[in-house]
């Protein structure tokens, strides 16, 4: 389903949006979990920077809380259209969600770090979540994305990993964006960074 048909099916007034009849069909079954992740695939960087589909995607509000309706918990936030809106859209992304309790990972913004946002209890269970992209669209005003979206980078994830293991965790999960667009085969490049990391 596009985005246009989504956007304007969610539309109930000249600026109000609905998306939560959206998930009404898979609500209950995505509510029988202890822990719900997605991908945020799009931004949440305001009306002021116009709402739109590929290839710079920006997402109502709406849709978040939609997301927080639905069930989830955590959203990966490291992904190609991360950077859409340069930093004032992943800095607003990150507001929004937190706002609703729902958990963004692999965006940051200053006094961020790993040691405050990347370990949860749930059920007597510690675990940490860590979360990269193989890269950005480009954005004119932000030319070093890499600062506030989490590239992957080898040794920085060991190193991540390392951290939470030094904090008790129980349990590592890693989220890696990346492959080749509508194939469904692993590439070399997936393999490589696979094997760096285990």
């Amino acid at each position: 389903m596009s985005f246009n048909t989504v956007f304007f099916y969610s539309q109930v007034g000249a600026d109000s949006f609905d998306f939560k009849p959206v998930f009404s069909y898979i609500k209950d079954y995505l509510s029988e979990k202890d822990i719900l992740f997605g991908n945020l695939e799009t931004v949440l960087a305001g009306d002021t920077k116009n709402y739109s589909g590929y290839p710079y995607f920006n997402s109502p509000n709406e849709l978040a809380e939609a997301l927080k309706y639905a069930g989830f918990d955590f959203l990966f936030t490291a992904n190609n259209h991360a950077n859409d809106r340069g930093f004032n859209g992943v800095k607003r992304t990150i507001d929004v969600l937190r706002k609703i309790n729902i958990v963004p990972l692999g965006t940051t913004i200053p006094g961020d770090s790993i040691e405050n946002y990347n370990l949860f209890v749930r059920k007597g269970l510690r675990f940490g979540v860590l979360s990269y992209t193989y890269g950005t669209n480009y954005y004119e005003f932000d030319l070093y994305p890499e600062k506030y979206v989490n590239q992957i980078d080898t040794l920085k994830i060991k190193s991540d990993i390392e951290k939470l293991k030094n904090r008790n965790a129980d349990l590592v999960i890693v989220y890696f964006h990346f492959g080749t667009e509508y194939d469904k085969r692993v590439d070399s490049y997936q393999k490589k960074n696979n094997r760096k990391n285990c």
